[in-house]
C-alpha cells in the first residue's frame, strides 16, 4: 500500500512537470516590441537629420565667411600697394553701375566666368567666379563709382584718372545655385542672405547668397589720399 502510494506521487509529479508552460515571447508581445521600437525611431530619425544638416550647412557658411573676407583682403593689398593704378585697375572688382552706399541694390550675378576674381578677361560687375581650390563655393566681386581725381604722371607730365576710394561688395553663393551641367546660373540669383536655421543642407537656401560683405576701401598709400576719404564719406553719409 505504501509502495503503491509512492509511485502515485512520483508519476504525478512527473506529469506536472511535464506540463509547465514554455519559456518566451508571444505573438503579441513580438508585436508591440516592434511598434514601440518603429514609433521610437521616428521620434529620434528627424532631429539628428537636422542636427547633422545644421552642422554641414553652418561649416559652409564659415568656408564662404573665409573666401569672402579673402576677396576684401585682396582688394585691400591691392589699394595699399605703391604700385600704380594702371597697374592695379584691371584687378579691381567692376562697377556695378549703382550709386554710393547702395550697393545691397547692386544686380545679382547673371554669367559665370573663369577660375577667380579679376583680372580674368571675361570679368564684370554681375559675374560668378568659381574659387579656386574650392569646387563648392562661387563669388561676386563688385564696387561703385568710388572717388576719382586726377593725377598728373612726374615721369611723363600725363593727367590720368585715379578711384581713390570706393565701396566694395561681395556675395559667395553655393554652387547648388548652378544649373546641373554646372555651365550657367539656375535661375535668378538673389541678394540677400539666406537663413540657417532649421535647415538640413545649402540647398534650403535656393538662389539666395551664404554670405554677403560691403565695406570701404581707400588707397591709402597714395598722397592726399585720406583728405580724399574724408570727403567721400562725408559727402555720401547717411544724414
Amino acid at each position: 500500500m505504501r509502495t503503491a502510494l509512492l509511485s502515485n506521487a512520483i508519476k504525478a509529479r512527473s506529469q506536472s512537470a511535464g506540463t509547465a508552460p514554455d519559456s518566451g515571447l508571444t505573438l503579441i508581445e513580438c508585436l508591440v516590441a516592434m511598434i514601440i521600437i518603429t514609433v521610437t525611431v521616428s521620434i529620434i530619425t528627424p532631429p539628428v537629420f537636422l542636427a547633422v544638416g545644421t552642422r554641414v550647412n553652418n561649416r559652409r557658411t564659415e568656408q564662404a565667411l573665409q573666401v569672402g573676407q579673402g576677396e576684401i583682403e585682396r582688394v585691400r593689398l591691392l589699394m595699399m600697394s605703391n604700385q600704380s593704378f594702371n597697374d592695379i585697375e584691371d584687378s579691381l572688382p567692376k562697377d556695378s553701375g549703382v550709386g554710393a552706399r547702395q550697393l545691397q541694390t547692386a544686380p545679382p550675378a547673371t554669367t559665370i566666368c573663369a577660375d577667380g576674381p579679376p583680372p580674368e578677361p571675361c570679368a564684370t560687375a554681375t559675374a560668378l567666379y568659381k574659387v579656386p581650390g574650392n569646387s563648392g563655393l562661387y563669388i561676386q566681386t563688385f564696387r561703385d563709382a568710388g572717388e576719382v581725381i586726377s593725377r598728373t604722371d612726374p615721369n611723363t607730365g600725363n593727367v590720368q584718372d585715379e578711384i581713390i576710394a570706393f565701396n566694395l561688395g561681395v556675395r559667395v553663393y553655393s554652387e547648388e545655385v548652378l544649373n546641373d551641367a554646372g555651365t550657367g546660373i539656375n535661375g535668378t540669383l538673389q541678394t540677400e542672405e539666406g537663413s540657417i536655421n532649421f535647415t538640413s543642407g545649402t540647398r534650403s537656401r535656393g538662389s539666395k547668397p551664404l554670405v554677403t560683405m560691403y565695406t570701404e576701401m581707400i588707397r591709402s598709400s597714395q598722397k592726399e589720399s585720406l583728405t580724399e576719404m574724408r570727403e567721400y564719406i562725408n559727402r555720401y553719409s547717411s544724414p
